[in-house]
């Protein structure tokens, strides 16, 4: 506790009990990001975010839960499992057109929106059709794309730019806390907000 009080972090109440001062419940707050930062200190050495909105960097804590997907086969797999287990909805934004697999027994019943780059748009329709033939499907297009973003309404991933500014399509995160899918859905539904919707 003297290292705390020394810090200013701690400090002794009326009571006689230790306390979190101001500057305690604000270090506190912003631990989780810390924890996520250092917990994948290599990837984000080799990743930049500074393309993304800046409340969600603030936000990164978020990401705290998740499994680190480190190669190709893992980032797949996850796919994979985010395509399956949509039931209501799926949310797509990438930088390139990707094609999914999915076997849900009624297409029509999902959702899907997509944000992608207007070069992309032919491509991105033609694969949709394939992807879930028959579903609503609904697309945006924006410049660049910060993230590459897979989630349904349980679980998520993301995937974030290299050093060189292109996404890094063998690491990422995946994750089905609620805060983890909390965060991706909250980017998403921000870029969707900002991103240049077809005219029908």
């Amino acid at each position: 506790m003297s290292r705390l009080t020394k810090a200013g972090l701690a400090a002794k109440m009326a009571d006689g009990a230790f306390g979190l001062t101001p500057l305690g419940r604000l270090a506190s707050a912003v631990l989780p990001s810390f924890s996520v930062l250092a917990a994948r200190r290599d990837y984000f050495l080799s990743h930049d975010l500074s393309s993304l909105p800046p409340e969600f960097v603030r936000r990164i804590g978020e990401l705290a839960e998740h499994r680190y997907l480190d190669h190709l086969d893992a980032v797949l797999g996850a796919i994979g499992q985010v395509t399956e287990g949509a039931k209501d909805y799926v949310r797509i934004m990438s930088d390139r057109a990707v094609r999914l697999e999915h076997h849900h027994p009624s297409p029509a019943t999902v959702s899907v929106r997509g944000i992608f780059p207007r070069a992309y748009e032919r491509e991105v329709r033609a694969l949709a059709q394939q992807n879930w033939p028959g579903a609503h499907v609904e697309m945006a297009f924006l410049e660049p794309i910060p993230a590459t973003l897979l989630l349904n309404e349980r679980q998520a991933g993301v995937l974030f730019p290299g050093l060189d500014g292109q996404i890094d399509m063998n690491r990422g995160l995946a994750g089905d806390s609620p805060a983890f899918q909390g965060w991706c859905r909250d980017l998403f539904d921000t870029l969707w907000a900002r991103a240049r919707k077809p005219l029908m």
